[in-house]
């Protein structure tokens, strides 16, 4: 009952969605792609060891959501003007995600992270 409550709060605490370009949609279909490896990238994206276990406890059973709630966590946490896609690719890239991050970059160049993207895009 206490895991479900603490998802129930930390849900409602995080907005559902940024005004900038890293939106939901977009952390989302990150989330899909390095579920796997979501603990490693939350740790070279700089993620503390207590949110990532708080993380894996709450959704022990979806890696996808923990990825996502992690991502979001991160986004959240980033200062005006920190340049967070050049981190976040940096942290994708020193995980073995670089294809990852190349495509989020060249998607923030090309202005394209107003639309969600495809899962072929990787």
């Amino acid at each position: 009952m206490e895991i479900e409550q603490q998802k129930n709060e930390e849900q409602a605490s995080a907005p559902r969605e940024s005004t900038g370009p890293l939106t939901n949609a977009v952390l989302h279909w990150l989330a899909h792609l390095i579920c796997g490896s979501w603990e490693e990238v939350g740790r070279a994206a700089n993620v503390s060891r207590a949110k990532v276990s708080k993380l894996r406890r709450l959704h022990q059973d979806d890696r996808e959501e923990a990825a996502f709630q992690m991502l979001v966590h991160w986004r959240n946490s980033q200062a005006r003007g920190n340049d967070a896609f050049r981190e976040l690719a940096t942290a994708l890239e020193s995980c073995g995600f670089n294809s990852v991050a190349k495509v989020l970059l060249r998607r923030k160049q090309s202005g394209l992270l107003l639309r969600s993207p495809s899962m072929g895009e990787t």
